[in-house]
């Protein structure tokens, strides 16, 4: 039978009953104290001594309990992270109405629509990347995320366009066209994801 939690945890030490053989053959019960590096999986440093992580603790107390420990939901978002959404957005939503006007509709297939999915989908690959190899999402890197993530890039990349263009190709008769768009879309942004991914754990591992 394994050590309790109330065994587990004091003073960051095991407490243990362990037989030990004796010449005579017979069993002897000694008390062996063992150093370890983590309480019980089940109990959490806190002050004024361990408990069990069943009680109600505080986010503080949760990381300071150990640097594994943490929330395993994310925080509710405040005004805050709705601003830096809203201005990533925006801004995100402009330069992709800059590429409307640079690269406009040529009859059949919108290659503005085209060109920012798939840059989208390698900046966003490139971008998630950089940031989990950079620590957990918390902090810098959650204002980051939302506001580059979530705000510029969901505001570039569009895919009710994507879909509002093949559904028209298709009432057009241009079953050809719509279909080679769609896919080369998902084909191209899959690849273009990946390849940001690739790309930004080069750039890692380069530092």
């Amino acid at each position: 039978m394994g050590p309790t939690a109330a065994q587990m945890c004091q003073d960051g030490k095991r407490l243990d009953r362990q037989p030990e053989v004796g010449l005579s053959g017979t069993n002897l019960t000694d008390v062996t104290t063992v150093p370890i590096s983590k309480p019980h999986p089940r109990m959490v440093r806190a002050e004024g001594g361990c408990r069990p992580l069943s009680e109600k603790l505080t986010t503080q107390e949760l990381r300071e309990s150990e640097p594994g420990i943490t929330e395993k939901t994310n925080p509710r978002p405040g005004p805050r992270d709705l601003g830096l959404v809203a201005l990533g957005g925006a801004a995100g939503s402009l330069l992709r109405y800059g590429f409307d006007i640079f690269l406009p509709f040529d009859g059949d297939i919108a290659w503005s629509v085209l060109v920012v999915n798939v840059c989208g989908a390698f900046l966003l690959g490139a971008l998630i990347t950089i940031l989990t190899l950079n620590g957990p999402d918390r902090g810098p890197r959650r204002d980051l995320r939302l506001l580059l993530g979530t705000g510029l890039l969901g505001g570039y990349t569009t895919y009710s366009m994507l879909a509002l263009d093949v559904s028209a190709s298709l009432l057009q008769g241009h079953i050809l066209t719509a279909v080679g768009y769609a896919m080369a879309t998902l084909v191209l942004g899959a690849l273009a994801g990946w390849g940001g991914i690739v790309a930004a754990q080069w750039w890692r591992s380069r530092r």
